[in-house]
Protein backbone atom coordinates (compact mmCIF):
# COMPACT_ATOMS: atom_id res chain seq x y z
CA UNK A 1 0.00 0.00 0.00
CA UNK A 2 0.95 3.03 -0.93
CA UNK A 3 1.16 5.79 2.05
CA UNK A 4 0.04 8.67 -0.66
CA UNK A 5 -3.12 6.47 -1.30
CA UNK A 6 -3.75 5.64 2.02
CA UNK A 7 -3.86 9.20 3.15
CA UNK A 8 -6.00 10.45 0.30
CA UNK A 9 -8.61 7.97 1.23
CA UNK A 10 -8.51 8.71 5.09
CA UNK A 11 -8.37 12.53 4.51
CA UNK A 12 -12.21 12.45 2.89
CA UNK A 13 -15.36 11.68 5.71
CA UNK A 14 -16.55 8.06 5.56
CA UNK A 15 -13.54 6.79 2.87
CA UNK A 16 -12.35 3.55 3.88
CA UNK A 17 -8.69 1.86 3.33
CA UNK A 18 -8.07 -1.99 4.13
CA UNK A 19 -4.29 -3.40 5.26
CA UNK A 20 -3.57 -6.91 5.33
CA UNK A 21 -6.24 -9.91 4.91
CA UNK A 22 -9.70 -9.05 6.04
CA UNK A 23 -11.98 -11.81 3.68
CA UNK A 24 -15.17 -12.46 4.11
CA UNK A 25 -15.72 -12.68 7.96
CA UNK A 26 -16.79 -9.92 9.91
CA UNK A 27 -14.77 -7.85 12.37
CA UNK A 28 -13.66 -9.71 15.33
CA UNK A 29 -13.02 -6.55 17.16
CA UNK A 30 -14.74 -2.44 15.79
CA UNK A 31 -13.46 0.46 18.00
CA UNK A 32 -13.02 4.31 17.70
CA UNK A 33 -9.67 6.34 17.33
CA UNK A 34 -8.79 9.98 18.28
CA UNK A 35 -5.83 11.36 19.22
CA UNK A 36 -4.21 14.98 19.60
CA UNK A 37 -7.06 16.92 21.24
CA UNK A 38 -4.94 19.35 22.85
CA UNK A 39 -7.59 21.15 24.83
CA UNK A 40 -7.10 24.10 26.30
CA UNK A 41 -9.71 26.83 26.99
CA UNK A 42 -7.48 29.38 27.18
CA UNK A 43 -4.69 29.04 24.42
CA UNK A 44 -5.26 31.21 20.81
CA UNK A 45 -5.40 29.23 17.71
CA UNK A 46 -1.47 28.59 16.79
CA UNK A 47 0.13 26.63 13.71
CA UNK A 48 -3.54 25.97 12.73
CA UNK A 49 -4.13 23.80 16.03
CA UNK A 50 -8.05 25.79 17.74
CA UNK A 51 -7.36 24.47 21.39
CA UNK A 52 -10.55 25.69 22.26
CA UNK A 53 -12.94 23.34 19.42
CA UNK A 54 -11.84 19.98 21.00
CA UNK A 55 -14.49 19.35 23.20
CA UNK A 56 -16.72 19.89 20.33
CA UNK A 57 -14.97 17.35 18.65
CA UNK A 58 -14.79 14.85 21.07
CA UNK A 59 -18.67 15.37 21.33
CA UNK A 60 -18.82 14.75 17.94
CA UNK A 61 -16.23 11.57 17.45
CA UNK A 62 -18.45 10.30 20.40
CA UNK A 63 -21.81 10.69 18.71
CA UNK A 64 -20.19 8.93 15.86
CA UNK A 65 -18.96 5.94 17.48
CA UNK A 66 -22.13 5.75 19.42
CA UNK A 67 -23.97 5.54 16.47
CA UNK A 68 -21.75 3.37 15.04
CA UNK A 69 -21.99 0.69 18.21
CA UNK A 70 -18.28 0.24 18.58
CA UNK A 71 -16.31 -2.01 20.91
CA UNK A 72 -14.09 0.58 22.66
CA UNK A 73 -12.94 3.76 21.99
CA UNK A 74 -9.42 5.11 22.50
CA UNK A 75 -7.62 8.22 23.08
CA UNK A 76 -4.22 8.23 21.43
CA UNK A 77 -2.61 11.20 23.73
CA UNK A 78 -1.98 14.81 24.16
CA UNK A 79 -5.69 14.49 25.74
CA UNK A 80 -5.02 17.83 26.61
CA UNK A 81 -2.77 21.27 26.68
CA UNK A 82 -0.93 23.51 28.85
CA UNK A 83 -3.28 25.42 31.52
CA UNK A 84 -1.69 28.51 33.04
CA UNK A 85 -1.51 26.35 36.75
CA UNK A 86 -1.07 22.97 37.31
CA UNK A 87 -4.58 23.25 38.46
CA UNK A 88 -5.98 24.71 35.27
CA UNK A 89 -4.35 21.74 33.45
CA UNK A 90 -6.21 19.56 35.54
CA UNK A 91 -9.57 21.41 35.00
CA UNK A 92 -8.87 21.07 31.08
CA UNK A 93 -8.51 17.21 31.48
CA UNK A 94 -11.30 16.97 33.81
CA UNK A 95 -13.65 18.84 30.90
CA UNK A 96 -12.44 16.58 27.89
CA UNK A 97 -12.12 13.22 30.07
CA UNK A 98 -16.02 14.25 30.93
CA UNK A 99 -17.15 14.78 27.10
CA UNK A 100 -15.09 11.58 26.78
CA UNK A 101 -16.96 9.50 29.06
CA UNK A 102 -20.48 10.31 27.50
CA UNK A 103 -19.13 7.22 25.23
CA UNK A 104 -21.69 4.38 25.84
CA UNK A 105 -18.68 1.65 26.61
CA UNK A 106 -15.48 0.61 27.85
CA UNK A 107 -13.13 4.01 27.46
CA UNK A 108 -9.16 3.62 27.15
CA UNK A 109 -6.22 6.46 27.34
CA UNK A 110 -2.65 6.70 25.90
CA UNK A 111 -0.16 9.09 27.63
CA UNK A 112 1.07 11.16 25.25
CA UNK A 113 3.97 14.38 25.83
CA UNK A 114 1.82 17.34 26.20
CA UNK A 115 0.28 15.16 29.36
CA UNK A 116 3.03 15.89 31.11
CA UNK A 117 3.63 19.41 30.80
CA UNK A 118 3.04 20.97 34.01
CA UNK A 119 1.50 18.31 35.89
CA UNK A 120 2.64 14.53 36.73
CA UNK A 121 2.34 11.33 35.27
CA UNK A 122 0.45 10.60 38.25
CA UNK A 123 -1.96 13.18 38.41
CA UNK A 124 -3.24 12.68 34.72
CA UNK A 125 -4.04 8.90 35.62
CA UNK A 126 -5.74 9.90 38.55
CA UNK A 127 -8.07 11.89 36.46
CA UNK A 128 -8.81 9.44 33.82
CA UNK A 129 -10.69 6.17 33.92
CA UNK A 130 -9.54 2.78 32.04
CA UNK A 131 -11.96 0.06 31.30
CA UNK A 132 -10.86 -2.46 33.89
CA UNK A 133 -8.82 -1.03 36.12
CA UNK A 134 -9.02 0.56 39.45
CA UNK A 135 -6.58 3.11 39.21
CA UNK A 136 -5.66 3.89 35.26
CA UNK A 137 -2.22 2.37 34.20
CA UNK A 138 0.29 3.68 32.01
CA UNK A 139 0.82 0.91 30.27
CA UNK A 140 -1.32 -2.32 30.01
CA UNK A 141 -3.23 -5.37 27.88
CA UNK A 142 -6.59 -6.65 27.55
CA UNK A 143 -8.30 -8.29 24.91
CA UNK A 144 -11.51 -8.59 23.13
CA UNK A 145 -12.83 -10.93 21.25
CA UNK A 146 -9.66 -13.04 20.27
CA UNK A 147 -7.84 -9.86 19.86
CA UNK A 148 -5.05 -8.53 22.45
CA UNK A 149 -4.50 -4.95 22.23
CA UNK A 150 -1.54 -3.70 23.70
CA UNK A 151 -1.09 -0.06 25.29
CA UNK A 152 2.75 0.96 25.60
CA UNK A 153 3.65 4.65 27.39
CA UNK A 154 6.71 5.86 25.52
CA UNK A 155 6.73 9.43 27.48
CA UNK A 156 10.15 8.94 29.02
CA UNK A 157 13.59 10.38 27.95
CA UNK A 158 16.54 8.96 26.37
CA UNK A 159 17.63 8.32 30.40
CA UNK A 160 14.90 6.48 31.36
CA UNK A 161 13.60 9.41 33.06
CA UNK A 162 10.04 9.75 32.82
CA UNK A 163 8.19 12.98 31.03
CA UNK A 164 6.35 15.00 33.93
CA UNK A 165 5.59 18.33 34.86
CA UNK A 166 7.63 19.86 31.85
CA UNK A 167 10.64 17.79 32.25
CA UNK A 168 10.80 16.27 28.10
CA UNK A 169 11.39 17.30 24.53
CA UNK A 170 8.97 16.11 22.25
CA UNK A 171 11.54 15.24 20.32
CA UNK A 172 13.32 12.68 23.07
CA UNK A 173 11.26 9.72 23.65
CA UNK A 174 12.28 6.14 24.70
CA UNK A 175 9.87 3.28 25.49
CA UNK A 176 11.44 1.89 28.58
CA UNK A 177 13.30 -1.64 29.14
CA UNK A 178 10.65 -2.69 31.32
CA UNK A 179 7.83 -1.98 28.34
CA UNK A 180 9.48 -3.67 26.40
CA UNK A 181 9.90 -6.98 28.36
CA UNK A 182 6.14 -6.10 28.77
CA UNK A 183 5.56 -6.16 25.31
CA UNK A 184 7.42 -9.53 24.47
CA UNK A 185 5.55 -11.34 27.38
CA UNK A 186 2.37 -10.26 26.17
CA UNK A 187 2.88 -11.31 22.38
CA UNK A 188 4.24 -14.37 23.56
CA UNK A 189 1.00 -15.09 25.54
CA UNK A 190 -1.32 -13.90 23.34
CA UNK A 191 -3.56 -16.50 21.38
CA UNK A 192 -4.58 -14.14 18.46
CA UNK A 193 -3.89 -10.84 16.68
CA UNK A 194 -2.39 -8.31 18.68
CA UNK A 195 -2.62 -4.12 18.40
CA UNK A 196 -0.08 -2.18 19.84
CA UNK A 197 -1.19 1.28 20.12
CA UNK A 198 1.25 4.32 21.24
CA UNK A 199 1.33 7.99 21.39
CA UNK A 200 4.72 8.30 19.82
CA UNK A 201 5.69 6.62 16.38
CA UNK A 202 7.59 3.41 15.88
CA UNK A 203 7.97 3.34 12.16
CA UNK A 204 9.43 7.12 11.24
CA UNK A 205 13.03 7.20 10.37
CA UNK A 206 12.94 10.66 11.63
CA UNK A 207 12.85 13.19 15.09
CA UNK A 208 9.11 11.55 15.81
CA UNK A 209 10.47 8.24 16.53
CA UNK A 210 10.80 6.74 19.78
CA UNK A 211 14.22 6.41 20.17
CA UNK A 212 14.53 2.35 20.30
CA UNK A 213 12.21 1.69 17.83
CA UNK A 214 14.01 -0.81 15.62
CA UNK A 215 14.27 -2.58 18.80
CA UNK A 216 10.59 -3.05 19.09
CA UNK A 217 9.93 -3.57 16.02
CA UNK A 218 12.19 -6.46 15.87
CA UNK A 219 10.10 -7.55 18.54
CA UNK A 220 6.83 -7.42 16.50
CA UNK A 221 8.29 -8.51 13.68
CA UNK A 222 9.57 -11.66 15.24
CA UNK A 223 5.98 -12.49 17.14
CA UNK A 224 4.34 -12.88 13.71
CA UNK A 225 1.19 -11.39 15.61
CA UNK A 226 1.01 -7.76 14.59
CA UNK A 227 -0.54 -6.69 11.38
CA UNK A 228 -1.05 -2.94 12.38
CA UNK A 229 0.29 -0.47 15.23
CA UNK A 230 -1.76 2.30 15.92
CA UNK A 231 -0.28 5.57 16.94
CA UNK A 232 -0.47 9.62 16.95
CA UNK A 233 1.93 12.26 17.81
CA UNK A 234 2.64 13.29 13.72
CA UNK A 235 -0.50 15.90 13.39
CA UNK A 236 -0.54 15.27 9.47
CA UNK A 237 -0.77 11.74 10.16
CA UNK A 238 0.72 9.07 8.05
CA UNK A 239 1.13 5.53 7.30
CA UNK A 240 3.84 3.45 6.27
CA UNK A 241 3.91 -0.36 5.72
CA UNK A 242 7.13 -2.24 7.10
CA UNK A 243 7.99 -5.81 7.35
CA UNK A 244 4.49 -6.47 6.46
CA UNK A 245 3.21 -4.25 9.33
CA UNK A 246 1.09 -1.68 8.86
CA UNK A 247 2.18 1.74 11.09
CA UNK A 248 -0.99 4.14 10.96
CA UNK A 249 -0.62 7.31 12.54
CA UNK A 250 -3.59 9.16 12.87
CA UNK A 251 -3.75 12.80 12.06
CA UNK A 252 -4.56 14.83 14.79
CA UNK A 253 -8.18 15.80 15.97
CA UNK A 254 -6.67 19.85 17.04
CA UNK A 255 -5.57 20.82 13.52
CA UNK A 256 -8.37 23.75 12.46
CA UNK A 257 -11.52 24.98 13.58
CA UNK A 258 -14.46 22.83 14.05
CA UNK A 259 -16.65 21.32 12.43
CA UNK A 260 -13.19 19.98 10.60
CA UNK A 261 -11.71 16.90 13.12
CA UNK A 262 -9.74 13.56 12.61
CA UNK A 263 -10.92 10.58 14.02
CA UNK A 264 -11.21 6.58 12.30
CA UNK A 265 -13.09 3.88 13.32
CA UNK A 266 -10.94 0.80 12.92
CA UNK A 267 -12.14 -2.92 12.30
CA UNK A 268 -9.82 -6.03 13.39
CA UNK A 269 -10.14 -8.95 11.30
CA UNK A 270 -9.75 -12.53 12.56
CA UNK A 271 -6.38 -12.85 10.32
CA UNK A 272 -5.22 -9.13 12.01
CA UNK A 273 -5.80 -7.54 9.11
CA UNK A 274 -7.38 -4.02 9.42
CA UNK A 275 -10.02 -1.45 7.93
CA UNK A 276 -9.79 1.64 8.60
CA UNK A 277 -12.89 4.34 7.98
CA UNK A 278 -11.40 7.88 8.45
CA UNK A 279 -13.80 10.54 9.41
CA UNK A 280 -13.89 14.73 9.01
CA UNK A 281 -9.96 14.52 8.49
CA UNK A 282 -8.55 18.28 8.22
CA UNK A 283 -6.93 18.68 4.91
CA UNK A 284 -4.93 20.74 2.42
CA UNK A 285 -2.91 22.07 4.86
CA UNK A 286 1.01 22.55 3.14
CA UNK A 287 3.67 22.19 6.03
CA UNK A 288 4.09 19.93 9.47
CA UNK A 289 2.95 20.92 12.66
CA UNK A 290 4.88 21.41 15.64
CA UNK A 291 4.52 18.63 18.23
Amino acid sequence: MRRRTFLGGLAAAGVTTTFGDVGDAAPSVRFGFITDCHYAAHLKPSLMRVYCDSLVKMDAFVEKMNALGVDFVVEGGDFKDLGRTPAESLAYLDAIEGRFAAFKGPRYHVLGNHDHDNISKEEFLAHVSNEGQKAAKAYYAFVRNGVKFIVLDACYKPDGTPYGRGNFFWKDTLLPQEQVAFLKAELASATGPCVPIVHQQLDAKDSTCIRNAAEVRAILDASGKVKCVVQGHFHDGSFREENGIGYFTSPASVLRAAPANAFSLIEVYPSGGVKITGYHAAKNYSRRCGI
